[in-house]
């Protein structure tokens, strides 16, 4: 789709929405394919790992912002190479969502104790509205080339991240765990 142009990319998704307007079903038809690749890549995942424990880390090395699990969804509003959300992918549209809903969660996540896990989800929760985690998201929604896409995600990492500092300053122990080389 990268080699595209503008009003071709432009063309395939007016296609696109006019065929989901006409078909609804076809929303509920690409969430399921979804799900069922999910299903075989889990399945898989953890035959590997019955065969061979060792297979683990490795698979982990593969993906290790999102995990195996959350490897081929886009965080909400991340738009596609047609410049869409998830047009012609089997990627779910994004349903309003917080700000890290819609993707995996990050690796790290599985180290926090559960009292942790709970702050931070309630604290995405809370932060979501905030003004500057909602320009971020608009932005995300906006970009269209992949270093904007890249850009924009990191830039969103951030808003989430300040925003939920502001909001409970004691996070700030949660997050480093969470994200022990410093990302955000």
């Amino acid at each position: 789709m990268a080699n595209l142009t503008e009003a071709e990319r432009a063309q395939l998704k007016a296609a696109h929405d006019k065929a989901i307007a006409r078909d609804p079903s076809l929303v509920q038809k690409m969430k399921a394919a979804h799900q069922a690749m999910e299903d075989v890549r889990n399945a898989l995942k953890n035959a590997m790992i019955k065969e061979d424990p060792s297979v683990a880390s490795i698979l982990e090395k593969m993906h290790p912002l999102k995990g195996w699990e959350g490897r081929s969804q886009r965080p909400e509003g991340e738009k596609n190479s047609l410049g869409g959300t998830n047009a012609f992918s089997m990627n779910p549209p994004p349903a309003e969502a917080g700000p890290h809903e819609g993707h995996g969660l990050p690796s790290g996540f599985a180290n926090l104790s559960p009292d942790e896990q709970e702050k931070l989800k309630a604290l995405h929760e809370q932060v979501k509205n905030n003004p500057f985690v909602v320009a971020a998201r608009e932005a995300m929604k906006n970009a269209v080339t992949p270093e904007q896409r890249f850009a924009a995600k990191e830039a969103m990492h951030q808003a989430v991240r300040e925003a939920m500092l502001k909001a409970d300053p004691s996070v700030e122990a949660v997050l480093k765990k969470l994200h022990p080389d410093g990302s955000p």
